[in-house]
């Protein structure tokens, strides 16, 4: 599972990131309200000290959650791809 757009949390975005560690296989750090590179970069290395993958999508429910801006590196879904497939070896 994955936290999705921790931003949206506002000022307790530490806090519920510190929270679900050891919860979450990962937290979405490329979405709509990450588009300044530094927010990007905050997440991106709290999932790098906390071994957890990253994630991205555009949340899309309304006309102004759009994909402008959003490079989202593929490197990250092979990540998430490949752990699915090791979780569902080991059901077998």
């Amino acid at each position: 599972s994955f936290l999705a757009h921790p931003y949206q949390y506002g000022n307790n975005m530490e806090r519920v990131l510190e929270g679900v560690k050891g919860s979450v296989d990962g937290v979405e750090c490329y979405h709509y309200t990450t588009r300044e590179q530094e927010k990007t970069d905050v997440l991106r290395a709290f999932c790098k000290k906390n071994s957890l993958m990253i994630s991205g999508g555009s949340d899309f429910h309304v006309m102004s959650d759009t994909l402008t801006g959003l490079n989202i590196p593929g490197e990250y879904f092979d990540k998430v791809k490949a752990k699915l497939n090791v979780k569902k070896a080991g059901r077998k």
